[in-house]
This record gives C-alpha cells, structure tokens and sequence, in this order.
C-alpha cells in the first residue's frame, strides 16, 4: 500500500478553529505560477493582457478552491471533503492494491507496479498467456476484468502499462504454459489524515522528517519542542562490558555490575513442607495433603446425578444400525441418522443428483440436476453445464465453459476448454480442443492438438500440436506438430 504525503505547516486550534495553513500534495495544488504581462508605471495596458494575468490567478486558485469546503453555519472547513466530521477535516487519498490471483500451472513470475496508478475507485485487471513458443511469450491484457482483452504482445522484463499507470514485467519471457492467467484489483480510496474537533486534534499518521536519521530518537524539552538526537554513544566501544552474570551464594542470589542482591532464602528452612504427599477423591471432597496439612474442597456443587445411580451412567454399546449410529446405556438407546453426512452430495466438493457426479470444487456448479449423465472429476469441470448430457470430464478445467454441449469426453486439463455447444468430441491431453466452441465430430490426441480449432468439424489430430493452430474441417493429421499450421484446409 502506497501513502501519497501529506504534510502539516501549522495548525492553531482554540475551542473553533482560529488559523492555520495546511499544504496537501495528495490533493488538488496550485502550480508554479507564471505571470503573462508585466506592466510599467504611465505605459498604456491593454484589455487582454490585464485579462490574461486575472485568467491564471483565476485558474490556479480554483485549483485548490476546488478541494476546500467550508461550512459557516457550523464553523467547520474540509479539505479533500464536502462533508467535514469537525471544525478541520482533511482528506487524502492511498492507492490500495489487492492480491495478485494466479490460475494455472506454469510460471507464477508476473510483477506487478501500482504505484503509478492513475484510475478512479476500483480498476480489476487481468493478464493471460496467449501465445507460447515464440521468444518471448505474448500476452494478452484486460483493465476491466476480462470484458475487454488487448492484442497480444510480448512479455517484458518491466514497464509494460496495461492501463491507468499499473505496469507489469516477468522474471523469466518464455517457458510460460498457454492460458495461464493473473488477476487482481487496484483501488483509490480516501482516508482520513486530520480531524479536528472540540478542541482535540486527531491525526492519521505523523512523520517528522527534517534532522530525523538512523539511530536518533526524538526528545522533547520542557517547552514541548521537539527535535532528533542521536542515542548515547557507547564511550568505549567495548560490548562485552555491558554483559552482567547472575551468581547465587548461599541463600543470596546476585546480579553484576550494579544489579543488586536478593534473598532466595526459604523462611522456616524445612524442604519437606514444600511437598504434596497425596491427591485424592472422597466421596465429593477434594483432598490435598502435605507436611503443612490437608486442604479440601468440596466438589458437591459440580456434581449432580439426579438419579444417584451410577450403572445407568455407562455407555453399554455403540453400533451402526444401517445408516443409523446408536448409543445404549441403562437408560436406553440414543440413535443418530448420518444418511445425509454419508452422501457424496452433501460434501462440499462434491455433487449427486441420481443421474449425474461432479468431483471437484466448483464442478458442475450451474447443472441443472435433471437426466443429464454427466461424470467430472477436477477443480471446475463442467462448471458452467446447465443441460448438456453424456459428457465426461477428466482434469482441471476440462470442459469448463459447456452449457448444453452433448456426448463430449475430454481428458487432460484445460481439454476442450472454450466448448459451449459442440458435441460429440473426444479431447485427450492438456489443452486438447482448448478453443473448440461449436465444433463437433473432432477427436484429438496430444498435448495442443488442435488446441485453437473453435467451429472446425470432422477432424482427427494425434500427436503434440498436430492440428494446433486448424479451424477447417475434415483433416487427418497423425504425427508430432502434424499439419500445425494448417489453417482452413481440408
């Protein structure tokens, strides 16, 4: 979190505020001022030259007017606020930057710079992998949560501005995995620096700069003035002379160099009074005894069997009775129904609807529970389902963005990823299908493969990238980065 400066010139409260002046650089200042004309005593000015020194006293005191408030009915002034809380209230303004959120599962090694942040309120801001294999890498980046992406563009070290001031680099520009991606917020808020009222004066955060250095501390003398001293030397610069030892003579107990002694002494000299000889329960007392004595305490008041009888207040057994767990004693038998608790359906990264079996957090999270037969198994498969049927996922994210796509089985994370519609497709390997979003009748095989075919229908890729980059139909490519840069053909 960065704090923009905020600096207190002089400020002189009586019951009201009485004077004072206040510079803020967080908020609205005036600038250096210029003047357009200089005019000499019995030299004609003219009208515009007259206007133009009025126009920048004009502009340089709306400037700051604009961040000042007063209110004469209730003697109170504020500043960076239309609503002052006390006879003085200021506000500036912190930069608050939220966590980077990472989902994927390359390279964590984005660096992200907020402190040039220029935007208003909250800013959501999202990065993506796009394009991997090229040195560097290329991106993808979003200044409104993913709504909007920007081209892609090469990674770089530092300095890339994806908008409003924020700027990111990475440790490493390649060796990144497609579709990896970070998110996170920035905001602007307002906070308050000094508010006074009733007389007393609260202040946010203080920092007295002018003399302060490492190792000074800050003394006051009796008139309440304030400045840096450095803390007092050591005259001979010789640390093992501070170290005191601890030593005990007798019944004295001895600390060097000015400690002081203390007597440790045990007054009547009898070790054996210092120790219990027994514990015991009796009846409801409570007995500790030693040399000195026994001391009871009576423990009626925590004890009350109603009955007074003891047998009825032994567990005699305890077994499941179907889905039923039961506890007996002399009173009977307390029986507890666990059926809900065993069910895959009430876990809570689990879901059973008689026909369909999401495993995974956030699996099948919007499905609509009727005759579906769906199966998954990972965190956010199926995840956006409502009435897609016989579909199988098998990995991370598989078939995260179908909604009533049909008879699709991907296996692999992140396999047929984009798919909403597009059925009867089979996906085996990471990002397998990855783009497919209305294409159907596709089988592929192999890390990418046909990984950025999105309407394509009827084509067979088996091998690592065969067919990544195809969005034609009715190919046949076998064999590593087989038919990789086929686009449209067929």
């Amino acid at each position: 979190m960065r704090k923009k400066s905020l600096t207190l010139l002089l400020i002189s409260v009586c019951g009201t505020l009485t004077g004072g002046v206040l510079l803020l650089s967080s908020l609205a200042h005036a600038d250096t001022v210029v003047k357009p004309n200089t005019f000499t005593s019995g030299t004609p000015a003219s009208a515009d030259e007259v206007n133009a020194n009025f126009d920048t006293v004009y502009d340089q005191v709306n400037k700051v007017g604009g961040a000042i408030t007063v209110d004469p009915v209730d003697n109170r002034v504020g500043i960076g606020t239309q609503t002052p809380n006390g006879e003085l209230h200021v506000v500036s303004t912190q930069i608050v930057p939220g966590v980077v959120g990472f989902s994927g599962t390359g390279l964590d090694d984005i660096v992200v710079d907020s402190t040039g942040y220029t935007g208003t309120g909250t800013v959501a801001y999202a990065v993506r992998v796009q394009n991997v294999g090229p040195n560097p890498d290329q991106i993808e980046y979003s200044a409104d949560g993913g709504g909007n992406w920007s081209s892609p563009t090469d990674m770089v070290a530092s300095g890339l501005d994806i908008g409003n001031g924020v700027t990111i680099g990475f440790a490493a520009l390649d060796g990144h995995t497609y579709g990896d991606q970070w998110s996170w917020t920035v905001s602007l808020v307002n906070v308050d620096g000094i508010v006074v009222s009733g007389g007393k004066v609260a202040v946010k955060e203080i920092s007295i700069e002018n003399g302060a250095a490492n190792g000074y501390v800050l003394t006051s003398d009796a008139a309440g003035n304030t400045t840096w001293q450095p803390t007092a030397p050591d005259n001979d610069n010789d640390p093992a002379n501070e170290l005191q030892t601890v030593s005990v003579l007798g019944t004295n107990l001895t600390l060097s160099d000015g400690g002081g002694t203390v007597s440790i002494a045990d007054n009547d000299n009898d070790p054996a009074n210092e120790l219990n000889d027994s514990l015991v329960l009796m009846g409801t007392n409570l007995r500790l005894k030693d040399n000195g004595g026994t001391l009871i305490a009576d423990l009626t008041s925590l004890i009350n069997d109603a009955d007074a009888d003891s047998a009825n207040e032994l567990n005699t057994s305890v077994a499941m009775n179907g889905t039923s767990l039961e506890v007996t004693d002399a009173g009977g038998v307390l029986s507890a129904e666990l059926a809900e608790t065993l069910a895959i359906d009430n876990l809570s990264d689990a879901k059973y609807d008689g026909s369909s079996l999401f495993l995974g957090a956030q699996s099948g999270g919007v499905d609509d529970g009727t005759n579906n037969a769906n199966a998954s198994l990972g965190t956010l498969t199926l995840h956006a389902n409502t009435s897609g049927y016989n579909n199988t996922a098998l990995g991370s994210h598989a078939l995260y963005a179908n909604i009533d796509g049909a008879n699709n089985t991907a296996t692999g994370s992140q396999a047929l990823y984009y798919n909403t519609t597009g059925g009867a497709n089979t996906a085996n390997g990471a990002f397998a299908l990855y783009l497919n979003t209305t294409g159907a009748n596709n089988t592929a095989n192999g890390y990418f493969a046909l990984a950025q075919n999105s309407t394509g229908v009827d084509n067979t890729a088996t091998g690592y990238n065969a067919l990544a980059q195809n969005t034609g139909n009715n190919n046949t490519a076998t064999g590593s980065s087989a038919l990789y840069s086929n686009t449209t053909g067929y």
